[in-house]
């Protein structure tokens, strides 16, 4: 005789979302991909909110540059999170498509490096440079 009911497979039973908090990696992704739809939206106040430490002169380029552009396309690859306390550094292949309002689309891609700052429970990004 067994004592208990059976145990269920684990598979069977998912944990649901709302009671899953996200990992550190995670909420870091979720400011790469905060990043990523401000391009896309190409609203550099969007931008600024998760990149503050964007200067004045880079905001003025970013949006004469968002002005000039059509469509947006970010793609955000092959993230490689470390963590040490309140700092993330990020190694990803950022694969770019921006349509001009005149002229043609272009593609880029290529190793980016973003590092980031802990700022209550979400992250902040300090810097973001080629590779």
């Amino acid at each position: 005789p067994r004592a208990g009911p059976p145990q269920a497979p684990a598979v069977e039973r998912p944990v649901a979302e709302s009671t899953r908090t996200p990992s550190e990696d995670e909420r870091v992704l979720e400011a790469l991909d905060r990043y990523r739809a401000a391009f896309e939206n190409k609203n550099v106040g969007q931008l600024t909110q998760v990149y503050p430490s964007l200067s004045a002169a880079q905001v003025r380029q970013l949006r004469e540059s968002m002005e000039d552009t059509q469509t947006y396309e970010l793609e955000i690859r092959e993230p490689r999170v470390q963590i040490q306390g309140d700092t993330a550094t990020v190694l990803a292949i950022l694969a770019r498509r921006i349509t001009p309002r005149v002229g043609t689309a272009a593609s880029y891609e290529n190793a980016f490096e973003f590092r980031l700052r802990r700022a209550g429970g979400s992250w902040l990004i300090t810097a973001a440079n080629p590779r």
